[in-house]
């Protein structure tokens, strides 16, 4: 709602200045979206799927109890599919072996809220979810949406050579 009331107090906004990008986790937004009383959070969630300069990336994973796993977030609040709609959200899948080594995942077999709270975790190494890497990293947002999944990110810019 925030980022669609700064759409509207400035529509250009993605298009001046630095890129503007929404990350949302687990695809809980539905939790919300589904009450019939949240129609301002549906008309937010239609502005934010309208919007060609901001990104916004949905990130997933089956093994978050509280996720709705494989829905796009806005079609799982209601909203209508745009057939000629190709951006937003961007739904990117989250493997739990690359985040959790076969030991942290059977220490936390059963404690699902653990898991839960993973996504704002530091994982067990590489992977092409990390949350601080999304969050601090030097590579745009629509840069690590755009990878193919399994693909790691990183905390350090990849430096280019300087040619000769």
């Amino acid at each position: 709602e925030a980022l669609a009331r700064a759409l509207e107090k400035d529509p250009a906004l993605g298009r001046h200045g630095p890129a503007v990008g929404f990350v949302s986790l687990g695809s809980a937004i539905p939790w919300c979206g589904l009450d019939p009383g949240a129609a301002r959070l549906r008309r937010a969630i239609a502005r934010l799927v309208a919007e060609r300069d901001v990104i916004w990336v949905d990130f997933q994973a089956q093994w978050d109890w509280l996720a709705f796993w494989r829905h796009d977030p806005a079609t799982a609040c209601g909203l209508p599919r745009d057939p000629a709609r190709d951006r937003n959200p961007v739904t990117r899948k989250v493997f739990i072996d690359e985040v959790m080594t076969a030991e942290t995942r059977a220490a936390t077999k059963y404690n699902f809220f653990r898991r839960h709270f993973q996504f704002l975790m530091a994982g067990d190494g590489p992977a092409s979810y990390d949350y601080f890497a999304i969050t601090c990293g030097p590579e745009p947002l629509a840069v690590l949406a755009s990878r193919p999944p399994r693909q790691r990110m990183s905390l350090v810019a990849e430096r280019a050579e300087a040619p000769a």
